[in-house]
């Protein structure tokens, strides 16, 4: 990334669990495609996110992976983007799999953390929890 210096992970469903509403596994799935073995709430994200770094495979070679803070999701955003609909336009910039809802950050914020949504562009604070 130009603006940031930060390195993204091109596939926006990397599956972190091995079934729907499992626990993160230790060795992340890149090239999944199930959205569903994305979904975390924040805890098990940082869960995962420590799996990816300490897995026998790296993403990329790299094991200095974490999750990006508000401003850093933000400044993925194209607001020219036909419709706000940030995730379809990041997909047809060479990312793959980002999906239309939510993606958590490293920002702490009102009783949990804040996210960021990928199809309008909304950011949020949730319970860490959920």
């Amino acid at each position: 990334d130009n603006l940031t210096g930060l390195e993204w992970a091109k596939n926006g469903v990397i599956g972190f669990k091995s079934t729907s509403g499992g626990a993160p596994i230790s060795q992340p799935d890149y090239n999944n495609t199930t959205a569903n073995l994305n979904y975390l709430n924040w805890s098990n994200a940082a869960t995962a996110i420590s799996n990816m770094n300490t897995a026998t495979i790296k993403l990329c070679g790299y094991s200095d992976w974490r999750l990006p803070n508000q401003n850093e999701l933000l400044s993925l955003f194209n607001y020219a983007a036909a419709s706000g609909n940030q995730a379809t336009w990041l997909n047809s910039q060479g990312f793959s799999g980002v999906e239309t809802s939510s993606y958590w950050s490293s920002t702490p914020g009102g009783f949990g953390a804040w996210y960021v949504n990928l199809n309008n562009g909304n950011s949020g604070s949730d319970d860490v929890a959920n």
